[in-house]
């Protein structure tokens, strides 16, 4: 699966059909074995049975940033950095997501807070 140079779309194939969303509704991916769970503005959730490492290099171009083993964050969508307890975000829909310590200097550069 590839998004098309400039595209802010990307198809979603889930059990029953194949969805269009916009990237940017897109808050946070969360992987869970060979499956990746969506979460999007508005609460709506969607779960495809595809890995969140492809989802990673397709993302990338979009300001999205593995921050844990299992979570690629919309960088546009970082609320806050809570430094405290090993380290996490914040997202826009209140979601907490653990933030490993290995990952943490990319992020913090990445969102420009070094």
């Amino acid at each position: 699966m590839q998004l098309p140079p400039k595209s802010k779309r990307i198809a979603l194939a889930t059990t029953d059909e194949v969805e269009f969303f916009e990237v940017n509704s897109i808050i946070h991916c969360q992987g869970e074995n060979n499956y990746t769970r969506f979460f999007f503005d508005g609460g709506e959730m969607r779960l495809v049975s595809k890995p969140l490492s492809e989802y990673e290099e397709l993302l990338a171009d979009f300001d999205f940033i593995r921050v844990y083993k299992s979570h690629l964050v919309n960088g546009h969508r970082v609320a806050s950095y809570i430094k405290k307890d090993g380290g996490y975000l914040i997202t826009s829909d209140g979601s907490s997501i653990p933030v490993s310590r290995r990952k943490k200097d990319d992020l913090l550069k990445r969102l420009k807070l070094d």
